[in-house]
């Protein structure tokens, strides 16, 4: 059963899902984004992460600033072709959400080759927890 979305969160939501669609997360297996978002009762991103089943005890967890997450997709190259300028400039978008929409953002790399990447931030003004998880291959 889906739960349902708050009434307060669907500007956001709706937002996070047009700058999300159709959009991969780009490593040595191009992943989708799937939009999360759950309530919790403290601003406690790691808890909140455990308490919905998304981290196991025993795996590494690193957390990074937003910044430094999202430079790689943003900083241009010498070596961009038109179609990379377009994927870049909706990462940059999806940066801008992040850091201008969102409270306290935050970056959460799970594991270490198959890397589970967690992008959260709180809804203004409540205790939603919304952002995007995907998945990141490093070998």
């Amino acid at each position: 059963m889906e739960k349902a979305l708050p009434e307060d969160i669907h500007f956001y939501f709706n937002q996070l899902q047009r700058l999300s669609c159709d959009l991969l997360l780009l490593s040595e297996t191009d992943a989708p984004f799937e939009i999360i978002w759950f309530t919790v009762e403290q601003k406690d991103f790691l808890a909140a992460l455990k308490r919905e089943g998304l981290i196991k005890r025993q795996q590494e967890v690193k957390e990074v600033s937003l910044w430094d997450f999202f430079k790689n997709y943003i900083e241009p190259q010498d070596w961009d072709t038109e179609e990379d300028k377009k994927i870049r400039a909706r990462f940059s978008e999806l940066y801008s959400f992040f850091s201008t929409h969102l409270e306290q953002s935050k970056v959460f790399r799970v594991g270490k080759i198959e890397i589970t990447i967690f992008i959260l931030g709180f809804v203004p003004g409540t205790q939603v927890l919304l952002g995007l998880k995907s998945l990141l291959v490093e070998t």
